[in-house]
């Protein structure tokens, strides 16, 4: 049996102890370097040969055996430090009592720590290196996209990718400077110890301002307000650096005065009937409806950014004035690749002899009417996977009908309508098929083997080889 430990023979005829006992005498079938020794039944010893290189011995089926990866859960008692990297970078511990505030934890909580009072049986991850960051991230279709980064040397706690609902839970939620870039929704919900707030402008229809000293603001009478302007008459002038909020109820109206500078409109307003003149756009416009652009010259370049021309159910047409011009691709790229027109059919329920694709070649007749005088079709022939086949067809006027001139098969036969004419040689395979006339003085009507028969032949042959151009008679 394989890997048995088993005695070896007998140095001598007779077996003494110190034999019996010598480490040559007790071996393993295949021994080797590194093997190992366990009990595999209640009455047998057996070897476990040496694994490879970073194995774990584990236990299959009752016995030893080496393995690669972990198979099984593995747990880890309370207070067990667990680290990372060479020199023990991050340490993981379930602590199983409570810890204080700002209380060292020896080999994970290093120096004064900042840390709040944890209750017992919590899970505490530390980075031990001086200024170690961390990062966690997920997976964002193949795309690792961090959601939570902690940089220590500032130290400075990032969160992205947020999304959802934040609860500050039982604790108060300290925000320090910020700069929104949305709404915020309060609900029912109660502001106190606001301190000075600049540019106010309340758009809610319930609820009464009920405390403090409003100066030179308007307060309807839902908030409590009388509706008018407070410490304000018919003319407000504002000066210094101060910021000045107009809120609008009703079908009052603003009249802005007819010269002067309208520098700032940060709101999301509508303007109707107006005429923007030497206007600068920024930033991302938007559209809640349908924008119909009138004649547009563009000065610079048009970024699609990946979007596209929705010509709905008609076309797209591009207009030029000038000889050889119209629409041109241009690749910036560095590879061997090339740029590419793609025609793209996006049928629900594509079938065999569908068109996908059509270019046409018009221009005008006698008239100024449009007129096709080529096409080129490309038809399905096969649908079926890994037996998708296609077609290609040349289309050209002549007598007024387009006629289909040439076919080309998936597998290169070529269809010709009529036939092929070629002006200097036709070859196959590079031998010459047809082409200039051989003239040969054997080609004549003589009869030669005086038998009628076989002479009938010849001339048979002679004469299609004639008509077909292959040679010529003299």
């Amino acid at each position: 049996m394989a890997n048995e430990l088993r005695h070896a023979d007998v140095i001598s005829g007779r077996v003494r102890e110190n034999e019996y006992e010598h480490i040559s005498e007790h071996i393993l079938n295949d021994q080797a370097t590194g093997d190992m020794v366990y009990a595999s039944s209640a009455t047998q010893l057996s070897g476990l040969p040496i694994g490879s290189t970073g194995d774990f011995l584990t236990v299959t089926a009752g016995k030893p055996a080496w393995t690669n990866a972990f198979a099984v859960s593995i747990g880890f008692a309370d207070d067990i430090i667990f680290t990372l990297g060479d020199d023990d970078d991050i340490a993981l511990v379930l602590r199983s009592t409570i810890l204080n505030i700002n209380t060292p934890l020896a080999n994970v909580l290093i120096g004064t720590p900042v840390t709040p009072a944890i209750a017992a049986n919590s899970l505490i991850i530390s980075a031990i290196t001086a200024d170690g960051d961390i990062l966690m991230a997920g997976n964002d279709g193949g795309n690792s996209k961090a959601f939570l980064f902690f940089d220590a040397s500032t130290p400075d706690l990032y969160l992205y990718q947020v999304g959802g609902t934040w609860t500050a839970g039982a604790t108060t939620w300290t925000i320090p400077a910020h700069t929104l870039s949305g709404s915020i929704t309060g609900g029912s919900q109660t502001m106190t110890g606001m301190g000075t707030i600049n540019g106010l402008a309340i758009t809610a229809d319930t609820g009464a301002i009920t405390s403090g000293s409003w100066t030179a603001t308007v307060i309807s009478p839902v908030y409590g307000g009388t509706g008018v302007a407070n410490n304000v008459a018919s003319t407000l002038t504002i000066t210094g650096a101060y910021a000045l909020t107009l809120t609008i109820s009703n079908t009052t109206g603003i009249t802005l005065p007819t010269s002067g500078t309208l520098a700032t409109l940060a709101g999301t307003e509508e303007l109707d009937n107006k005429t923007l003149d030497s206007s600068v756009a920024k930033g991302t416009w938007t559209t809640s409806g349908t924008w119909t652009i009138p004649a547009v010259t563009l000065g610079g370049t048009l970024t699609l950014n990946s979007q596209n021309f929705d010509a709905g159910a008609g076309s797209l047409q591009i207009i030029t004035t000038g000889e050889q011009v119209g629409l041109s691709i241009i690749g910036t790229m560095t590879s061997d690749q090339s740029v590419a027109m793609i025609f793209y059919t996006n049928s629900s329920s594509p079938a065999a002899e569908d068109m996908v694709a059509r270019l046409a070649f018009n221009g005008n007749k006698t008239g100024p009417t449009q007129w096709g005088f080529a096409e080129e079709r490309i038809h399905i022939v096969g649908l079926g996977v890994g037996t998708e086949e296609g077609r290609m067809e040349w289309w050209v006027t002549v007598s007024g009908f387009l006629n289909k001139a040439m076919t080309l098969s998936g597998v290169g036969l070529a269809w010709f309508d009529v036939g092929v004419n070629v002006d200097e040689y036709y070859q196959v395979a590079s031998t010459q098929v047809v082409g200039a006339r051989v003239i040969d003085a054997r080609c004549d009507d003589a009869i030669n083997s005086g038998d009628a028969t076989t002479d009938g032949v010849i001339d048979a042959l002679r004469d299609a080889m004639i008509s077909h151009g292959l040679i010529a008679a003299t």
